[in-house]
């Protein structure tokens, strides 16, 4: 869960710039955070610290 909810941060942040973005905004990220850690599983056949890394590339 920390993981996607600062995936998803990243995402918003390069979405629409850090300048008056607030938390709220990171709820549009977190599908796209979910997918990209979802597939990443899928692709390596591993979960979690090891998929996350694979996610962000």
């Amino acid at each position: 869960g920390v993981y996607l909810h600062g995936l998803a941060g990243d995402l918003t942040r390069d979405r629409m710039g850090e300048i008056g973005m607030i938390a709220s905004d990171m709820i549009e990220g977190l599908p796209e955070a979910t997918r990209r850690h979802q597939a990443a599983s899928e692709s390596t056949g591993q979960s979690g610290r090891r998929a996350a890394i694979k996610a962000q590339a």
